[in-house]
């Protein structure tokens, strides 16, 4: 960033990093789904589980999905 001005390298950035916030919370909604499912809790438990593994799933965008 130059004074108020954002790069256009930046925005991009910014870009790529909200869809990115957006499809984790996606995918932990779609767990959250899973989760309550008998035929699939297995697989979903699995992911969550080594999705948690990761300490870049603790990270604030993440948290109302992932308490959920």
């Amino acid at each position: 960033v130059h004074g108020s001005r954002v790069e256009p390298s930046e925005t991009a950035r910014m870009n790529s990093m909200d869809r990115h916030i957006q499809q984790t919370n996606d995918r932990l909604q779609c767990i959250k789904q899973h989760l309550q499912n008998p035929a699939n809790f297995h697989n979903a438990a699995t992911e969550l589980l080594d999705w948690c593994g990761d300490p870049r799933a603790f990270q604030r965008p993440f948290e109302q999905s992932l308490m959920g």
